[in-house]
């Protein structure tokens, strides 16, 4: 919380090295490479948490943010499913296939406008959606 990143990561560190599997130290471990900077390191933390604890919806949650990052978005969706089928009441992930799908829409509405450019109705849709899409910057 104060920020020094390196000196939790240490502290994930060390105690993983005590308790390997420990799923909660080893999500914190993953959301401070985030913070770092370091999303594929966090990435192959989180691939591994969903593949032994697929209960666990934060971890899949977390995996969709960072797929969409990438512009990913059918690895995205997928996590993110996964996310709302381990707690279908996680607000989080709502709020990020929210935001997934709203992208996702902009995507396919431009790809229609580049097969077909005279249909000045998607121009308007994907004009439409830019006040959503900015409040999902830096987000799915």
């Amino acid at each position: 919380r104060s920020g020094k990143l390196v000196d939790a990561l240490t502290k994930a560190d060390q105690y993983l090295a005590a308790k390997p599997r420990d799923p909660q130290m080893r999500f914190w471990q993953a959301f401070i490479f985030e913070q770092m900077g370091q999303p594929d390191m966090a990435l192959q933390v989180y691939l591994d948490l969903t593949r032994e604890y697929p209960e666990l919806a934060e971890p899949f949650n977390n995996l969709g943010v960072i797929y969409a990052a990438k512009g990913d978005y059918p690895n995205a969706k997928a996590a993110l499913d996964n996310a709302l089928r381990a707690n279908p009441k996680y607000g989080a992930a709502h709020e990020n296939m929210g935001d997934l799908l709203v992208n996702m829409a902009r995507q396919s509405y431009e790809r229609s406008l580049a097969v077909d450019d005279k249909k000045r109705g998607i121009a308007q849709k994907i004009e439409r959606l830019k006040p959503v899409l900015d409040l999902t910057q830096d987000k799915p």
